[in-house]
């Protein structure tokens, strides 16, 4: 009784966790009696099940991380195409995307031709400001601006409008005149979750 049902047996949830976690492949080592063994048979057979499903998962899953990265692409070069700036965000305002156009309009001059300069403090600074993803848009657009504009956004939203979009005027490094259409992301609760800067030269 003791080799035949409960070694066997004791040994189950050891075996059932390494094939749900670590290792799909792994089977079950038929050992016991007649009905422990068919316990087992019936595990092995659900562990066929479990691999092909995770296979299926990630098949499935890999297809749509191919299809969206060749959206992505397909979306990355229309727009750098596209005469105007746009500039996607986060909620915090941490630079998701943007074209060429907009590097443009908001930076003016190529960094790289630059040397670092020290100011009456004696600390090094660069004559730009950063601009880049992950960066904060705060650094080349005024706040003041932007929360103004999500504030009359807000309010838009709140009384269900048909267009949400707050627009805004801001100065270019060069002294351009730049036109900018800020557009909320809102998520399925219709709450906000990032915006869209789109720029337009107007001098």
């Amino acid at each position: 009784i003791f080799h035949s049902y409960i070694l066997p047996l004791n040994r189950l949830p050891e075996e059932i966790e390494l094939v749900y976690t670590v290792n799909p492949q792994h089977r079950i080592k038929r050992e016991g009696s007649k009905l422990v063994n068919q316990v087992i048979d019936n595990l092995n057979e659900w562990a066929e099940r479990h691999e092909a499903f995770e296979a299926a998962v990630a098949k499935r899953v890999q297809s749509a991380k191919a299809e969206v990265e060749k959206e992505k692409n397909i979306l990355a070069v229309i727009m750098s195409e596209l005469p105007e700036g746009v500039l996607i965000c986060n909620r915090e305002g941490q630079i998701l995307f943007y074209n060429r156009q907009a590097r443009k309009f908001l930076t003016c001059r190529d960094e790289d031709q630059f040397e670092e300069e020290v100011d009456s403090d004696g600390q090094r600074r660069l004559p730009f400001a950063y601009f880049g993803l992950g960066r904060s848009v705060f650094e080349v657009v005024d706040r003041n601006l932007i929360s103004h504009a999500w504030d009359e956004i807000a309010e838009k939203l709140a009384e269900h409008a048909s267009s949400t979009a707050a627009y805004f005027v801001l100065l270019a490094p060069d002294g351009r005149h730049i036109k900018t259409e800020m557009v909320p992301v809102l998520n399925q609760q219709r709450q906000f979750s990032g915006f869209i800067l789109i720029l337009y030269d107007i001098s």
